[in-house]
């Protein structure tokens, strides 16, 4: 890629463009833990999904993340899971609570710092929105 790294810029922008067209639906926190990875495949895909909650929006992992997200990896504790409180924090052992109503302005702000990130640097796909 290093020789050709318009071809990467195209790649990037077409699959951003064909992911972040799927709709958009309201999800609870039940919902959202069916994503973890290891449940059936579905017809239409090659493994199963990996949602990720943050700051109430549901991103799709499973397209480029599925490898470091998937059952037995280190970031599987982030899959069916909203993950904004650990993120902001930066504590990773169990994500234990949702709340964020108490975080500082500087665990507030790496929390929009991932949530950036998931959304324009790695492409997932908002797939939902967290209903509670």
């Amino acid at each position: 890629m290093r020789r050709w790294p318009w071809l990467r810029c195209r790649l990037r922008t077409s699959i951003s463009i064909t992911l972040t067209s799927q709709a958009r639906r309201p999800m609870t926190v039940e919902e959202l833990a069916e994503f973890n990875g290891a449940g059936a495949v579905p017809e239409d895909r090659v493994d199963p999904p990996l949602y990720v909650g943050i700051k109430g929006k549901v991103y799709d992992v499973s397209y480029g993340g599925f490898d470091m997200y998937k059952p037995g990896t280190t970031y599987n504790i982030f899959a069916g899971k909203d993950s904004s409180r650990s993120l902001a924090t930066m504590q990773f052992d169990e994500i234990k609570s949702r709340k964020i109503d108490d975080l500082t302005p500087e665990q507030l702000k790496t929390m929009d710092d991932w949530d950036i990130k998931f959304e324009t640097k790695r492409f997932y796909p908002i797939v939902g929105d967290l209903t509670n």
